[in-house]
């Protein structure tokens, strides 16, 4: 069952900075007067919070301040000698209600941010948001990062956040012309309430042929990740261990795969769906049961040409059983089944019958063309941005015409 999210409402948007002088402020808000008489100590307690060390940049923190309000942002610091002190430290903060609901919780950190990098991503593009800080009159111009030149008047930026918060709370999207040449502009989609692991904890490489590496004619960041290459330790686990930058191990794992020295374990989500491969074991444990279940699930699905919504997946069914073993980590047992050669993921190809891809929409029309049984449901949740395969499907059902048919593939 697909899970409505609730979008919170936005109350109130906050602009923080670390002043060169005054050290952490509110620079400005929207609407004026959110908090009232207690504007002043709240203004205290949200900067305490929100500009604090630079190690928690790009961290999402939320606070209650008072009995009604909840308080939401993501510091931001940017390093450049091109800022007084070198750097440029703000969080944009959403102002919600206190209700207490995981729900909203979740949902309020996913806006806050998606808002924090854009604003961030401007700021790096043009220099336009440092610009506002800096308090110039409305008759001065500014030359940002040597592109741009600019009409700054003190209004500007509490006119943004006022624009983000209408347009957020009515279209749940935001394209505000900041000049003629900038835009900040983003959509927020329901965050994906299945997926719990972070983009960091994907992919997992996995081991496959490191045996055939020369050790002492090789690279020296090679040297180091090999050990850790396991099928176990993530991308970003492995650049812990190895004490290397991540992203110099992205690009020796890039290379070790494109050399077919290493595997990748597929795109992990708790509605991914599995066969049972291992049916050369004559003795079978509780574990081997429940990859044993899973397979039967499987075939039940494989059975019926249509994906009819009555196979659950693998954590729907085997919560209650996973507990009851003190399977504490599913993406790991999944994995442990991937490695042990005991399931083998099965991918799912939407395919439209009919189809007509001539709808006024040229996105529409793309998305649909996509749909022909050539691509994965991974592949197409990547490709347009989906958070969720369930979204996809969502999708999917939402834009075939009645005369058109949706089937399902899996191999």
């Amino acid at each position: 069952m697909r899970i409505h999210w609730e979008w919170p409402n936005i109350e109130g948007i906050l602009f923080c900075k670390f002043d060169e002088e005054l050290g952490p402020i509110v620079l400005c808000k929207d609407p004026a007067e959110i908090f009232g008489a207690n504007q002043a100590l709240y203004f205290s307690l949200i900067t305490r919070y929100m500009v604090p060390d630079a190690h928690f940049s790009g961290s999402v923190i939320s606070f209650v301040i008072g009995d009604k309000w909840r308080v939401v942002g993501m510091p931001i610091v940017i390093q450049d000698n091109k800022y007084l002190r070198n750097s440029f430290q703000f969080t944009v903060c959403i102002v919600i209600n206190n209700i207490n609901s995981i729900q909203l919780e979740l949902f309020s950190r996913h806006i806050a941010k998606i808002l924090g990098y854009a604003f961030k991503q401007l700021e790096e593009d043009s220099g336009t948001v440092y610009s506002y800080c800096t308090g110039i009159n409305d008759s001065e111009t500014r030359n940002i990062s040597g592109k741009l030149k600019l009409q700054i008047n003190a209004r500007d930026l509490s006119h943004i956040l006022q624009e983000c918060r209408i347009q957020l709370n009515r279209y749940h999207k935001v394209c505000i012309d900041i000049s003629k040449d900038e835009t900040l502009s983003f959509y927020v989609r329901n965050p994906s309430y299945k997926c719990k692991v972070q983009l960091i904890d994907v992919p997992v490489p996995l081991y496959k042929h490191l045996i055939n590496i020369n050790l002492p004619g090789i690279d020296i960041s090679l040297m180091q990740i090999i050990p850790y290459i396991n099928g176990r330790n993530t991308s970003y686990e492995i650049a812990k261990l190895s004490l290397l930058p991540f992203d110099n191990v992205i690009l020796c794992l890039e290379y070790l795969i494109y050399y077919g020295l290493i595997g990748i374990i597929d795109m992990f989500s708790l509605d991914n769906m599995y066969r049972y491969i291992g049916y050369d074991n004559k003795k079978y444990d509780n574990t081997e049961n429940l990859y044993i279940s899973l397979s039967n699930e499987c075939s039940n699905l494989l059975n019926n040409h249509k994906r009819n919504g009555c196979v659950r997946t693998f954590q729907q069914k085997f919560s209650e059983n996973l507990e009851n073993m003190e399977v504490r980590d599913i993406r790991l047992f999944i994995i442990e089944g991937i490695l042990k050669q005991k399931i083998k993921r099965i991918h799912e190809y939407p395919i439209i019958f009919n189809n007509k891809s001539n709808s006024e929409n040229p996105s529409l029309n793309k998305f649909k063309k996509s749909c022909l049984g050539l691509h994965s449901l991974d592949y197409i949740q990547v490709m347009f941005g989906y958070n969720s395969k369930e979204e996809v499907i969502q999708e999917l059902t939402n834009s075939i015409d009645h005369d058109e048919e949706l089937y399902w593939a899996y191999y």
